[in-house]
């Protein structure tokens, strides 16, 4: 009589049972492990749920005299692939009798910013979890190590500037001239914070390039010296390789509406809350929300070519983008042309130079102009798509 189930195949079905059970306990045990040493950050962006840095820059952080010359927290939206910038004037006073944010961080010292971040938590509500302290001396190293930043420098109002003009790499000797404008006047304090996202944005530009030098186990050691933070190594890099390291990631900057009295800034609480709430809108929604919206864009004339703005721009119109204005540029011997992001919105400035086929961009944010990007014409106008049909 056939034997249907011999004693050889009841071994190896038992062995296979025994095969899979263990790779089950072995791979759930090797999840749990991940998920229960899993960093705070980790878990954020697993769970896709927002969260926010302060980001502090003062001028030294040896010194016992310093002041800040840039505040922003840093509103991240895992779910999205959105981080929101909000940035506070470091003069400002949170309520009427208060003190200003500078004069809080002074009082309690760099090393201890908990209550900045629980009063700025409140006022945003979002959970502030960590914190950066940068200065001068960090920068200028971190672009250093980073084999410098392009940058493009432009004085249309004709004043003076010790800086290089028009195109060139900047290197960590020039951060503090970049950050400290030299203006007194009552702009002075838009034009800082401009100033500090000018050069974040030009970074931000060729981020990958520059997160790939940086990441690097010999130089990352070296770049974050002088950094202070609460995050780990470990979490700077793996927020790193998230942010910097893809190309998927839109950025969003707000300047926190102030009342104005005299040479003080109050914050103007209902003002806020309707640009949070809109910003909120922007950072959560699924859907890239510049879709659809044309940029305001100014056209300037580079070349020695007559009215050639005036045509270019009329182009432009009639595929599409909304010129607001047209001119002559600060010269008239650009080789190339040049796209310039006032908005300090990459998006707007990516897709143009995509869509217009130039090459050279740049971020010059002053966001007190009504324009979004600024297109300077140089000699080489005839070949990108702009002036084919004209």
């Amino acid at each position: 009589m056939e034997n249907k189930n011999p004693p050889q195949k009841k071994i190896l079905a038992k062995l296979t049972l025994s095969i899979i059970f263990f790779s089950l306990i072995g791979s759930g045990g090797y999840y749990f492990y991940e998920f229960t040493n899993s960093s705070k950050i980790q878990n954020y962006f697993r769970n896709g749920e927002p969260f926010g840095i302060l980001i502090l820059n003062v001028q030294d952080t040896k010194s016992q005299d310093w002041e800040t010359t840039f505040l922003a927290v840093a509103h991240v939206y895992p779910k999205t692939s959105r981080i929101g910038f909000i940035s506070f004037y470091p003069s400002t006073r949170l309520n009427p009798t208060g003190i200003s944010l500078n004069e809080k961080i002074r009082e309690s010292g760099l090393s201890d910013i908990a209550e900045i971040k629980k009063e700025l938590s409140t006022i945003l509500n979002i959970p502030i979890e960590y914190h950066l302290v940068t200065d001068f001396e960090f920068i200028s190293n971190l672009i250093d190590l980073a084999e410098g930043v392009k940058y493009f420098h432009w004085n249309p109002d004709g004043s003076e500037s010790d800086l290089p003009q028009g195109e060139f790499v900047l290197d960590g000797s020039m951060v503090k001239k970049i950050l400290i404008p030299d203006n007194t006047n009552e702009a002075a304090n838009a034009i800082q914070m401009f100033s500090h996202y000018t050069l974040f944005l030009n970074f931000w530009n060729d981020k990958k390039t520059k997160w790939d030098i940086i990441k690097q186990p010999e130089i990352f050691v070296v770049a974050k010296t002088g950094l202070k933070t609460d995050l780990s190594m470990a979490d700077m890099i793996f927020l790193g390789n998230i942010v910097f390291g893809t190309e998927n990631w839109l950025t969003f900057f707000m300047e926190i509406p102030v009342k104005r009295e005299v040479d003080q800034f109050y914050l103007a609480p209902d003002a806020a809350a309707l640009y949070l709430k809109n910003l909120n809108k922007q950072l959560s929604n699924p859907k890239n929300p510049y879709l659809g919206e044309v940029p305001r864009v100014e056209v300037r004339n580079g070349t020695n070519t007559a009215h050639l703005a005036k045509k270019t721009g009329r182009s432009l119109s009639r595929k599409g983008v909304t010129v607001l204005e047209f001119s002559n540029a600060d010269r008239n011997n650009y080789k190339k042309s040049i796209l310039l992001d006032t908005s300090a919105n990459p998006y707007y400035l990516m897709s143009m130079a995509r869509n217009l086929g130039i090459q050279k961009y740049y971020a010059a944010v002053n966001k007190s102009l009504f324009t979004d990007v600024i297109l300077i014409l140089g000699d080489d106008h005839e070949t990108f798509t702009a002036g084919k049909n004209d």
